[in-house]
């Protein structure tokens, strides 16, 4: 659960149905380019949950800044593991 979203709770495609192409083919290895304009932050979040989880490999997640990636990983990622699992 990623408590920054607007929604409260687990994410759920039906408040975002235009991003469940892309992560259905994020996990098609016939795919090799994804291009998104919409939900970005939280779809590649979701996609790369779910590589660690079901095809894990290397992950390179590119940020404007090292402070922006910082805050993603503790306030998005990690933060939100750390508290699921307490």
């Amino acid at each position: 659960m990623d408590e920054t979203w607007s929604l409260p709770g687990r994410w759920h495609s039906d408040a975002s149905p235009w991003v469940r192409g892309v992560m259905e083919d994020f996990g098609n290895n016939g795919v090799r380019d994804i291009a998104v304009q919409s939900a970005k932050a939280q779809t590649v979040m979701n996609c790369a949950c779910w590589a660690i989880a079901e095809d894990p490999g290397p992950i390179m997640w590119v940020a404007a800044t090292k402070d922006q990636l910082r805050d993603i990983l503790r306030d998005r990622l990690t933060g939100s593991a750390q508290r699921a699992a307490a």
